[in-house]
């Protein structure tokens, strides 16, 4: 092969790399925003470990739901602790959908039947921020690109440090809700 094969080649690579990357938003800077959001209809499982399991549990619980017949939801996961201060093992989250409210009472007999939990997210202000989801791929970017910034917005603004706490801390969290076309960030603001 010639030099100038090889050239238009690793050029023509280089291109479609870059243009996949633009696609998925790694070029990109999130943006955040004060809002109030909610109320947020969660039926969810609670979950112990690495948020790296998240993708089987979402799967178990949306399962559940289309086995009876509920399909207007949109995934979630509500994220307590930061995996930079707690052992992946002591991770809390909750982990399931948001659902309608016509919806309501088939999810009232899984909760009978203690197949998932369901709270109400009444209305709150979130700082907020949202990433394209183009595919499972997305999720990964969204994380690396929003959560810094997030980080970085909680330094300027005098945000208590991180602290695990044992009772009390489900008021402080990140969401993720996954749309069709996007993931959204909601970050609770620190309680006075």
């Amino acid at each position: 092969m010639s030099k100038q094969r090889i050239g238009l080649f690793l050029g023509s690579s280089a291109i479609i790399i870059l243009a996949f990357f633009a696609y998925m938003g790694a070029f990109s800077s999130p943006k955040l925003e004060k809002i109030e959001a909610g109320p947020f209809h969660l039926v969810y499982v609670e979950y112990t470990g690495s948020y790296k399991d998240f993708t089987t549990i979402i799967k178990s619980v949306q399962n559940t739901m289309n086995d009876n017949g509920i399909h207007n939801y949109n995934a979630f996961g509500l994220f307590f602790d930061d995996p930079k201060f707690v052992p992946d093992a002591n991770l809390r989250s909750y982990i399931g959908v948001i659902v309608q409210d016509e919806e309501m009472e088939k999810v009232k007999t899984l909760v009978d039947n203690k197949e998932v939990s369901y709270k109400i997210l009444e209305p709150d202000v979130y700082i907020s921020s949202s990433f394209p989801y183009r595919n499972f791929l997305s999720i990964f970017m969204g994380i690396m690109k929003v959560y810094p910034t997030f980080d970085e917005y909680g330094v300027a603004n005098n945000f208590p440090t991180f602290v695990k706490k044992n009772t009390g801390y489900e008021d402080t969290f990140i969401m993720e809700i996954y749309k069709p076309d996007e993931v959204l960030y909601y970050m609770t603001l620190p309680k006075n």
